[in-house]
């Protein structure tokens, strides 16, 4: 039996969804972050610290949250 991560799992789950919904992805791995992008973006933008949002994203530091927002 091969090892996969919850996280692939997670994507495979998600894939015949955004298939039927028509939208387009390049990055096979990167499918589910975009729900993980749109969830820290809505919560900064209903007000929600950053320090917060990158506890909730499991993030070691800020930093890595404002790249991911600012680059996702």
């Amino acid at each position: 039996m091969k090892n996969t991560s919850i996280v692939a799992m997670f994507g495979d789950w998600l894939r015949p969804v955004f298939d039927k919904a028509c939208v387009t992805h390049g990055r096979e791995e990167m499918l589910s972050h975009r729900f993980r992008h749109t969830f820290a973006v809505e919560m900064l933008l209903a007000g929600v610290p950053i320090e917060r949002v990158s506890l909730l994203l499991g993030h070691k530091t800020i930093r890595t949250t404002e790249n991911t927002i600012l680059l996702g």
